[in-house]
């Protein structure tokens, strides 16, 4: 049994329709692993799948990552957070991280 400070509460759920891919990474902080871990997903996801719905990002704390994004053509209308708790999604792409 976890104690109660190491338990996650996660209270908000999101239910997502169509097509949805993630480019969200624990290490979106560092800005080299952004640019060369999490944002090149990106580009291969967009090869693959044409018509995605909706982008699950990591948290929108920093200024470069809201900026590539962009810079990327992702709409962040169409873009929710890690950070908006429990996502659930009808369809959902996952690409591993460029090693």
């Amino acid at each position: 049994m976890w104690p109660d400070s190491a338990r996650i509460r996660l209270t908000s759920l999101a239910s997502l329709s169509g097509l949805s891919a993630t480019v969200a990474m624990p290490n979106h902080t560092n800005y080299f692993h952004w640019l060369w871990q999490g944002l090149p997903r990106v580009q291969g996801l967009r090869e693959q799948f044409p018509k995605i719905d909706h982008w699950i990002v990591p948290p929108l704390d920093r200024p470069y990552v809201i900026e590539s994004l962009e810079a990327a053509g992702i709409d962040l209308n169409r873009a929710i957070s890690t950070s908006a708790g429990i996502i659930r999604c009808e369809k959902l792409c996952v690409v591993s991280q460029p090693s």
